[in-house]
């Protein structure tokens, strides 16, 4: 740390001019945090009073602080976001004597243009984004067949089965539910048996399909389930289901090969988006290899290596 040339306290007095309670939150921080931050790298004492802010220190620190503090002012003016990283940032750049060149710093360190504009992002303008943003494939997907909206649910163990069933009302839906067992979704089923099916009670279960389609609707009937059918063809079984009670909303809770193997029937008979390019290992299951767009060399042989060398450099 450099030698201070002047040990003499100055206080520098900054009229706030915010116009929300929300500015005045992104300023302060929860519990002040942010004006904490502040006080503790530039070593000075803060303080409000009416409506003005007070900053106390040795005349170096008083300066910096001042200096930061107007930054983040105008940063909250034009609807920026305001955290703790880049409150550290503008500390970091008001010591140099750059806190006004921040974005032009950002870049050339190497930070994208994306990775800025969300730092300026507004609140709404996230909440806007964050809306546009779509569910990955059968994880909450929505494929509409006929004009009816089906919803497809993976389910790969007890709590996210279940966190599914608490997320996703039956009420006004009709239910499906495919369960394989293939290496992709693990061999051993019985964690089934750790997952409370009791909210199905009321509406039931139109259709269980999947490799161990018997399995779960025995898994049902031991919580009182009612299930309409039980089928281990899969394709058949969905279309069926989604073809029944025209209007109704579906929900399709299925496991990894499961889900696969319901999108590629629904291709058929509706508009499901392109979810990129499927890749299985050659020592992958019959159905990883059926269901993939390409087949590579196995783990043990760098087949990703190869793929990757081989379609996408």
């Amino acid at each position: 740390m450099e030698r201070r040339t002047s040990f003499l306290t100055e206080t520098r007095k900054i009229p706030l001019t915010l116009d929300s309670m929300d500015a005045y939150m992104a300023l302060f921080g929860l519990n002040d945090q942010n004006v904490a931050l502040v006080e503790q790298e530039c070593g000075v004492a803060v303080s409000l009073r009416g409506s003005e802010l007070f900053l106390t220190g040795e005349a170096e620190d008083a300066g910096l602080a001042e200096s930061v503090i107007l930054k983040l002012l105008e940063m909250i003016r034009r609807g920026d976001l305001v955290d703790r990283t880049r409150i550290r940032y503008a500390i970091a750049l008001a010591r140099e004597g750059d806190v006004d060149r921040i974005d032009e710093i950002l870049r050339a360190a190497g930070v994208s243009p994306r990775m800025i504009a969300f730092a300026h992002a507004t609140t709404q303008a996230m909440i806007d984004t964050a809306g546009e943003v779509t569910p990955a494939f059968g994880r909450g997907e929505v494929i509409t067949v006929n004009g009816t909206p089906v919803e497809l649910l993976l389910v790969k163990n007890p709590m996210g089965f279940r966190l599914s069933l608490a997320s996703f009302k039956p009420e006004g839906c009709d239910t499906m539910i495919c369960i394989n067992d293939e290496y992709a979704d693990g061999r051993d089923m019985s964690w089934l048996w750790d997952v409370d099916f009791t909210s199905l009670r009321g509406t039931g279960v139109k259709a269980v399909s999947g490799v161990r389609a018997w399995d779960m609707a025995l898994r049902l009937e031991y919580d009182q389930v009612p299930v309409e059918s039980v089928s281990t063809d899969l394709e058949e079984s969905v279309v069926n289901f989604v073809n029944a009670n025209s209007g109704t909303p579906k929900h399709i809770y299925c496991t990894y090969t499961a889900m696969l193997k319901t999108r590629a029937a629904l291709a058929k008979i509706a508009d499901v988006a392109d979810a990129g390019v499927g890749v299985a290992m050659a020592n992958g299951s019959d159905a990883t290899r059926a269901a993939a767009d390409f087949v590579t060399a196995s783990n043990d042989k760098d087949g990703i290596a190869i793929f990757i060398e081989e379609h996408l450099l």
